[in-house]
């Protein structure tokens, strides 16, 4: 017997719904629409350009580099986004790549 994950169904169904005549996605809901360019990035504020130099002068982008690693920038970054989404973890990783990796690692 094979298993399919609700992500696997939902990705193939928003996959092959526009070939004609099959539709996966019941014609009567409502698809929501992207309009805007999602291939170009929202500009950098000039204030996290600012906070980006400093730190890059510093040389302190990682977390071991620093007295305690709790105090670092990107320690303090993964308490604010687990603080605003209120997960109880966060890991900040250095590319997509990388949490595809972690993924893939904690899903096998």
């Amino acid at each position: 017997m094979v298993r399919i994950s609700k992500a696997a169904l939902f990705l193939f169904a928003t996959t092959f719904s526009s070939v004609a005549g099959f539709s996966a996605i019941p014609m009567s809901e409502t698809r929501t629409v992207i309009t805007r360019d999602i291939k170009t990035p929202d500009p950098v504020p000039f204030e996290g350009q600012q906070g980006a130099l400093e730190l890059m002068s510093t040389g302190r982008m990682y977390r071991y580099n620093v007295k305690s690693a709790e105090e670092s920038v990107v320690s303090l970054c993964e308490k604010e986004v687990t603080d605003y989404t209120g997960h109880k973890y966060c890991v900040a990783l250095n590319s997509c790549g990388s949490a595809l990796m972690l993924l893939l690692d904690q899903w096998t």
